[in-house]
């Protein structure tokens, strides 16, 4: 179990040079001693009040940062030289200090900012203060439902981590988030109970997690202790059967879109989307990136294939929509028989320029039935694929409501082809007026392009099967369109 911030020893200095003197569960002080620098350099940044708080230049002065549990070194000691040893008797003077709620965690200190985490009521609070002043820079906090089964309190037990630019928290609910360190602005979370099926096993989560350089990378590790299916807590009067859960670690980029990827998998309806803005930024960024659209594409194509939830698979098909390339044609067309995918499979088909897209949606159209045979029909069309159109014409004398979408279809593509097509078609009803307005529809089309002499034989065709006495008033409308298309073809 983690302990309190009071147990930092005075011969760990910059543990005890921000540290609390005062530990409670439902009250703490946290009291800044600076006998020394501790800092190496700073950045400026404007306070989250109403007033612009400066961070002093610190380049100058010694120190070192202290930006995660047990510090740079990893064992909680300070190689800094000149340091005063031993301290007064009454301890270094303090300089400031502040209230800080519940939790267990030490504070980060690194560019003249200390980062101190806890929870307020329902929210778990990250708060990033003046190092020498203790003048509040920004704040951010989120609700967290975390309740301690063996009744201790419910704030954070892992401290944050400063790396480079970015902060991390792990909440005691498993909620893993990174940070903007200059404003505190949200660049990704997971939430890792979710979506590694952790079962709540005794004291929450309590490992401040780890960042380590590999290669070209930073990794950021944390154990997640996910849960063996069927494992339920256990009961707080049988402390005999808190144990050790199966899963381990697990690694994060801190700079790309893992922990987002990670949470789009397992993402439905109603559940916060923020946590996938760092996804909606990097598509946006593509347009003019090579590289990262292919490696979205890459992501993108796995969760298709994969076991992701349904909207998740939706929402990759509209990013799709937006940057797909033939690379993605094959795990979109995957998706075209499916009840289910099919509909927004099309959707991002139809705005994917390269032929490969086209070529699915075709070989679909002739594998596919119903509906669904409809939908590749209308995708087809919103192409302009013209070479679907004798695939399409030969649609005109089946079921009803085919024959009226690829009437319709045939009306959008308004080719010669096309046009050839619904002349030869024999139907009645319905379909045979989705022939009849596509035929119009091809007329107008030969009209804008110079070529009067076809537009005019539709014209003739329709209103003499029309007849000189229409019955209905669908019959009289067609004729009038009949008879001013005839007076256009002859201008």
């Amino acid at each position: 179990m983690p302990g309190p911030m009071s147990r930092a020893r005075r011969g760990f200095l910059p543990e005890a040079a921000c540290m609390s003197s005062v530990c409670q569960r439902s009250r703490l002080r946290l009291i800044c001693r600076l006998p020394f620098c501790l800092f190496v350099a700073a950045l400026p940044m404007a306070a989250g009040a109403a007033e612009a708080v400066a961070i002093p230049d610190l380049a100058v002065r010694r120190g070192e940062d202290w930006g995660t549990f047990l510090g740079p070194s990893g064992n909680g000691r300070s190689g800094l030289q000149g340091m005063a040893v031993p301290w007064p008797a009454a301890g270094p003077r303090i300089v400031w200090h502040c209230e800080v709620g519940e939790g267990y965690c030490a504070p980060a200190v690194a560019a003249g900012r200390l980062l101190v985490f806890d929870r307020i009521g329902r929210d778990n609070r990250l708060r990033c203060l003046h190092a020498e002043t203790g003048a509040k820079l920004w704040e951010e906090r989120y609700p967290t439902d975390y309740a301690d089964t063996f009744g201790y309190d419910g704030g954070p037990r892992s401290a944050p981590v400063i790396a480079g630019d970015r902060v991390l928290t792990f909440g005691p609910e498993g909620r893993l988030e990174c940070r903007d360190l200059a404003d505190g602005a949200s660049l990704w979370r997971v939430d890792t109970a979710q979506a590694y099926h952790v079962v709540q096993n005794f004291f929450g989560v309590g490992a401040t997690p780890l960042v380590l350089q590999m290669g070209d990378r930073r990794l950021v590790l944390v154990p997640v202790g996910g849960s063996p299916p069927g494992s339920a807590p256990p009961a707080p009067e049988r402390l005999d059967l808190v144990k050790g859960l199966d899963s381990g670690l697990v690694a994060f980029d801190l700079a790309t879109l893992d922990a987002p990827f990670t949470v789009l998998q397992a993402f439905n309806w109603g559940a916060d989307a923020n946590a996938l803005k760092p996804i909606d930024a990097a598509v946006v960024a593509a347009h003019g990136d090579a590289a990262l659209r292919a490696d979205l594409e890459k992501r993108f194509g796995g969760l298709l294939a994969g076991d992701s939830s349904r909207a998740a698979k939706e929402y990759v098909c509209r990013k799709l929509a937006m940057i797909g390339t033939a690379a993605s044609v094959p795990a979109l067309a995957a998706l075209l028989s499916s009840e289910d995918h099919s509909h927004m499979a099309r959707f991002a088909l139809e705005r994917i320029g390269a032929p490969e897209a086209a070529e699915a949606l075709r070989t679909a159209l002739g594998k596919v039935e119903g509906n669904l045979k409809i939908g590749m029909i209308s995708s087809l069309a919103s192409r302009g694929d013209k070479a679907s159109v004798a695939a399409i014409g030969g649609l005109l004398g089946g079921d009803p409501k085919i024959a009226a979408a690829a009437a319709e279809a045939l009306g959008t593509l308004r080719t010669p082809d096309a046009a050839a097509a619904l002349a030869g078609a024999k139907a009645t009803g319905e379909v045979a007026a989705a022939i009849t307005d596509a035929r119009l529809a091809c007329a107008e089309a030969f009209i804008a392009k110079g070529d009067r002499a076809a537009a005019k034989a539709i014209y003739e065709s329709i209103k003499t099967a029309v007849g000189a006495e229409p019955k209905t008033h669908r019959e009289r409308a067609v004729r009038v369109a009949a008879t001013r298309g005839l007076l256009a073809s002859a201008e």
